[in-house]
């Protein structure tokens, strides 16, 4: 069996990710599947059921038929071909398993590096929500305020004791005599002219509101404006608000515009699409983080974004941007390739081979 060789993935420094590189001999295809054996157990790798949407870390499932991972694309690179694979495979081995990788019905024997490294939520993507309970379906609970059949058949049973006291004028044969007669007839002329005084009033109340309004506009209006004045004082600088940024020249100004209202989890993500977009820019950038030699004022110095000295990731990033025909990038690949000759881990050995001869 041949073997293959696995790296971390450049572009995702957090981890979660992993290059495989294919045999040199080999016929690179479009395309690839993967399926994980365990050479111990003799069981495959497959999805654990309920993950969909976030890959934990760890409580892999092995079952004891092969389950195909990918299709996952083939990029060549410096006469390389290598394929991306994601949290699916990585978030569940663990460093040096025995493997049996099976590549489009290619078996390979290898073990997991030490080097690629989980991510816990890596499959994860947008804000974080609470969960909230469903109201159950016909369920009402104690309403204030609404009769029950009970209070209703006493209320039918006990009349109110107003009603005998209204009708009580009415009755013929008043003792009251001529005087309470005169009275009644008089009654409904100030019933009306009650009435014509509550109309007037509340015709009075509805023009005065009306007039109120119409002066309350400019005010109104001079509140939208002040408002208005200050969100536009107050820029977004969430990731989501400059995601649209995928060149690293925009990528600066718009981080310079916001000062410390941008956080240094947004300027990295920012520059990892920006890199993953192939922006020769934002790839020399990423690869300075990863060179002691060399400092990017405005990711290292401003944000804090301080990575361990790694000659051979710096070189992936510089020979990235070095094959999109960026004169810097060749100068800084130089003095890496400089760096990698007097290295002698096997890291390091195999980038000067990948990205230095």
């Amino acid at each position: 069996m041949s073997s293959l060789r696995i790296t971390p993935d450049p572009t995702r420094p957090h981890g979660g990710a992993a290059l495989i590189y294919l045999p040199r001999q080999s016929d690179p295809q479009a395309e690839i599947l993967i399926s994980v054996q365990n050479r111990y157990s003799g069981l495959w790798l497959a999805p654990t059921a309920g993950e969909d949407e976030m890959i934990q870390v760890g409580e892999a499932n092995w079952q004891a038929e092969p389950h195909a991972y990918g299709p996952y694309p083939v990029e060549v690179a410096n006469d390389r071909a290598f394929a991306r694979i994601g949290p699916e495979i990585v978030n569940k081995l663990e460093e040096f398993a025995p493997l049996t990788l099976l590549v489009n019905d290619h078996a390979f024997e290898t073990t997991w590096p030490e080097d690629v490294f989980p991510r816990v939520g890596a499959a994860l993507t947008g804000s974080v929500h609470g969960i909230a309970r469903p109201a159950k379906t016909g369920e009402r609970g104690d309403l204030v305020g609404h009769a029950t059949v009970s209070d209703e058949k006493e209320a039918e049973q006990d009349p109110q004791p107003q009603e005998v006291t209204e009708d009580a004028p009415e009755i013929d044969g008043d003792p009251a005599g001529p005087i309470d007669e005169l009275a009644q007839e008089r009654r409904p002329f100030r019933y009306g002219l009650l009435a014509a005084v509550v109309c007037l009033l509340l015709a009075l109340f509805i023009v005065t509101a009306l007039i109120i309004q119409d002066e309350d506009p400019p005010v109104a209006r001079q509140s939208d404006e002040n408002v208005e004045t200050v969100v536009e004082t107050t820029p977004d600088c969430s990731f989501q608000a400059l995601r649209s940024r995928i060149e690293l020249e925009a990528i600066r100004e718009a981080l310079n515009n916001c000062g410390a209202q941008a956080t240094s989890d947004t300027a990295l993500m920012l520059l990892e699409q920006a890199s993953g977009a192939n922006d020769a820019a934002a790839l020399i950038a990423f690869g300075k983080l990863y060179d002691e030699a060399e400092v990017d004022t405005l990711f290292e110095e401003q944000f804090g974004l301080n990575f361990p000295d790694d000659p051979s990731q710096a070189a992936a990033y510089y020979a990235r941007a070095n094959d999109l025909g960026d004169a810097a990038a060749t100068t800084l690949l130089s003095r890496i390739c400089t760096r990698l000759t007097d290295s002698t881990d096997v890291l390091s050995q195999g980038a000067y081979n990948d990205y230095c001869s």
